[in-house]
């Protein structure tokens, strides 16, 4: 009986680290969901629950949504955000959150353009593997700022 009441013991951090990592799956997949109906949401509780660092970056934001599609992201509700321009903090009467402003809009978008390994890519193939990460918003201003963000990481 002693015997297993030390197995317990020695199972026990493996038990935590478990519950823990099934803990932030469930965070992320709450996030994901919070995203696709509104990104504010969704980065405040990223936020709120210490996945995201305070204050969030642009590259935090843009590994979140490169890697969150497995976690529930909409390739719909990313494409909107890639595509969205951000607010101008200067003419905001209260400061928006950093995730809403144009400068970090750009940035993520830079960041996620980089997150890609285009390298000995023909054009074609890199152009596929970018769409299929995500999709285009309808809107024609919007596509062309994704585009404009994936020339320029190709062409580095």
């Amino acid at each position: 009986k002693e015997d297993s009441h030390e197995d317990n013991k020695v199972t026990s951090p493996a038990t935590k680290g478990l519950r823990d990592a099934k803990n932030h799956k469930r965070l992320l997949h709450h996030a994901a969901r919070l995203f696709n109906e509104k990104p504010k949401k969704g980065f405040q509780h990223l936020v709120d629950h210490g996945i995201l660092p305070n204050p969030v970056t642009p590259h935090s934001v843009a590994a979140f949504l490169r890697t969150g599609l497995v976690v529930g992201l909409d390739k719909a509700a990313v494409g909107q955000y890639l595509g969205e321009i951000g607010k101008d903090a200067a003419k905001a009467e209260k400061p928006p959150p950093v995730w809403e402003l144009d400068w970090f809009h750009k940035e993520v978008l830079t960041m996620y353009c980089s997150s890609f390994g285009f390298e000995n890519q023909s054009l074609l193939d890199s152009l596929r593997m970018f769409l299929a990460a995500f999709r285009l918003p309808g809107e024609a201003q919007m596509i062309d700022r994704i585009l404009q963000g994936f020339s320029e990481s190709v062409g580095r």
